[in-house]
């Protein structure tokens, strides 16, 4: 700013330029600090210089305005007093000049966590002229607005509108932009539970975050990290990403973020029931956001304090602390939060008719937001409104709505647990890269040594070829031994560690996916659902162990009958479906005959050497095209297994329609 003022300038200009441009030798001399001091003075003092500011060149305000990011981040208030203060100089500058003014404007606002100030000054710069602006600026600004829509409750809009702006970093190659970007996505869709691919996308960012050696945006995806683990129930990971990232940020100093790592410990402590440690964590969380002035802080900490105390059943302090954090101005979804954990508070101590109150507003918000559909955050929504039947006196109509939520909970968990494994699966993809950029860097220096020992001595190319080949050999034994460990793991995760035979989660997936070939083929699917008679009363009668073993040699009987591309999986205690691709109705009763046979003409042995004998009930159903999924062909088998049980056990039952359900 200092070098563009005319030759024009007044006298305290003149000085206030000498005061912040030291000679090289004296730059060479004076700590950096000294010289940001001067610097700042320096603006302090053109400030007061208005009428030698008016004629600035608009160039080197740009540049002042560029740079300025680090010192938003650490002195967040300094710099919106310096911005506000010179507010006047850039009513007449270029267009560009303003949106970065803007944009470093609502930075402070947004670290001042002044949130409805931030939101204004970002609407401002979006509805003035952008046509003159470069794209990498544009972008920012659309960053920023996809985070208000977000906080708005405008989930899905402030998705896409991320989501657009990572598509474009990547093609004008804005590796910072495109990092920040990232770590916000991938925080809401952890929010909507979407893991695996916030976690595909988080990796992505932390590698273009190492290669460009730039601290704040590595703390940044760690913190990202952290809220997506902590999300996933993975809480000793997320409090590792927290503590790496709080400690990064202490550091650098970026104020606003340090509160964000700690408000993530918080969460994560509360969410894994550590009371005592989460109250302390957010108690800390609004003592060091005692700098900023906005009152979105407040709400943040208190909220994290109110959950802490409802969620441990201590109504009496979190009723109190609901109503506070309720009168400040919060996201829609983080309100809903509190009103389901005030509704449970109201229905314990049997103010039914509050609690309903509530309860329906909560319902009310979370309705309104599409993109929560099947979230623990509608889930939960169930749960409360069972606890609020049985306080009115109404346990069947509780248990009903209880019911439904715990089998709704338990998909969930199963969905989970199905994204740790993708989670895994991908860890071991990324070693896997690793172990290829590895031999890349090190066939590039071999390739850099070749060239400069160009003229050297035959044998000293001879030793640098013998050098890449071992490296080569070194590298893809690595990958093989890689290769095999990443198979060994994948078979374990399929399979039932009791039978030796495919779980249920792998069973049914692939039922899911075999469905659509099967449709396209025009071939034929039929599937046999089996199950041990009397399992109940063998375990009863020999010991566990007894049937346990049982269940072994029944699945490697079930299994030797079976076609090399036929399946066999335990999906339950005694409970076992085979899966038949490219087979008739006709073929499917057969083989079922035989498995039927099979069981009941084998004779099992106590460990003592006495005999006894087993049979299974069988159902079997085909595929045709008035099924849509997986689901529905095991509902039919299942109709069906039910058939042959209450007909007396031990048969086999084909499903017919006479045995839907009316």
């Amino acid at each position: 700013m200092v070098d563009s003022l005319t030759t024009h300038r007044s006298v305290e200009s003149a000085a206030c330029i000498a005061a912040s441009e030291p000679s090289p030798v004296d730059q060479e001399k004076v700590p950096s600090s000294v010289n940001h001091l001067k610097s700042l003075l320096a603006l302090l003092c053109l400030i007061v210089t208005a009428p030698a500011l008016a004629q600035l060149d608009a160039q080197t305000m740009r540049r002042d305005l560029v740079d300025m990011e680090t010192r938003v981040h650490r002195e967040p208030m300094q710099v919106l007093e310096e911005l506000e203060a010179a507010a006047s100089l850039f009513d007449d500058v270029d267009s560009e000049t303003q949106l970065w003014y803007l944009l470093r404007r609502g930075q402070a606002h947004n670290a001042l966590f002044m949130y409805e100030e931030f939101q204004q000054d970002i609407e401002r710069a979006r509805s003035a002229r952008l046509s003159g602006a470069g794209p990498e600026l544009v972008l920012w600004l659309n960053t920023y607005a996809g985070i208000n829509e977000i906080r708005s409750g405008e989930l899905r809009r402030g998705i896409e509108i991320l989501a657009d702006v990572v598509e474009q970093a990547l093609n004008i190659d804005a590796q910072r932009l495109y990092v920040f970007a990232v770590q916000e996505l991938a925080f809401t869709r952890g929010m909507l539970e979407q893991y695996n691919t916030s976690l595909q996308e988080l990796q992505l960012a932390y590698q273009v975050a190492l290669k460009l050696e730039q601290q704040d945006l590595i703390a940044m995806v760690n913190d990202a990290y952290a809220a997506v683990y902590g999300y996933m129930g993975d809480y000793p990971r997320s409090i590792e990403y927290s503590m790496k990232a709080l400690e990064s940020f202490q550091k650098l100093g970026y104020r606003e973020h340090v509160a964000s790592a700690i408000q993530g410990l918080a969460s994560t402590f509360r969410y894994s029931g550590q009371w005592e440690q989460a109250e302390r964590y957010f108690q800390e969380y609004l003592r060091s956001t005692a700098y900023a002035p906005g009152e979105s802080r407040l709400y943040y900490g208190n909220y994290g304090l109110a959950l802490t105390f409802a969620e441990q059943g201590d109504c009496e302090r979190a009723v109190p602390a609901i109503g506070l954090a309720l009168g400040y101005d919060g996201p829609e979804d983080y309100d809903a939060e509190l009103l389901k954990e005030l509704a449970k508070c109201e229905a314990a101590a049997g103010n039914i008719e509050a609690a309903q109150v509530a309860y329906e507003a909560a319902a009310s918000i979370l309705g309104a937001m599409p993109e929560l559909e099947g979230t623990s955050w509608m889930l939960e929504l169930d749960y409360v409104r069972s606890i609020i039947a049985f306080q009115s006196g109404k346990p069947e109509q509780a248990y009903e709505i209880l019911d439904v939520y715990q089998r709704s909970y338990i998909e969930q968990m199963d969905q989970r647990s199905s994204n740790r494994m993708n989670m895994l699966r991908a860890g071991l993809e990324s070693e896997r890269k690793d172990l290829e950029i590895s031999l890349l860097e090190r066939q590039a220096e071999v390739n850099r040594l070749q060239v400069e020992s160009h003229q050297s001595a035959n044998q000293t190319q001879r030793y640098l070829i013998i050098l890449v080949v071992a490296l080569c050999l070194m590298v893809l034994a690595g990958l093989m031994f890689q290769w095999r460990s990443n198979r060994r793991i994948l078979a374990l995760s399929h399979r039932d560690g009791l039978s030796g035979l495919y779980n249920r989660a792998y069973t049914f997936a692939y039922l899911e996916d075999v469905i659509p070939r099967i449709a396209v083929e025009s071939g034929g699917l039929s599937v046999i659902l089996i199950d041990i008679d009397n399992f109940k009363a063998i375990n009863d009668s020999y010991g566990h162990p007894v049937g346990d073993s049982v269940i072994r040699e029944v699945s490697n009987m079930g299994a030797s009958l079976l076609r090399n591309r036929d399946i066999m999986g335990r999906i339950g205690g005694e409970e076992f479906l085979c899966v038949l691709p490219r087979t008739t109705s006709e073929q499917c009763a057969q083989v079922a005959e035989r498995l039927l046979a099979a069981i009941a003409n084998h004779r099992f042995k106590t460990a003592e050497g006495e005999e006894f004998s087993v049979s299974i009930s069988i159902g079997i159903a085909d595929y045709d095209s008035a099924l849509k999924n997986a689901d529905q062909l095991y509902a039919r088998a299942d109709r069906a297994l039910y058939q042959s049980k209450a007909s007396g056990k031990g048969r086999i039952t084909a499903f017919t329609p006479s045995l839907a359900p009316g």
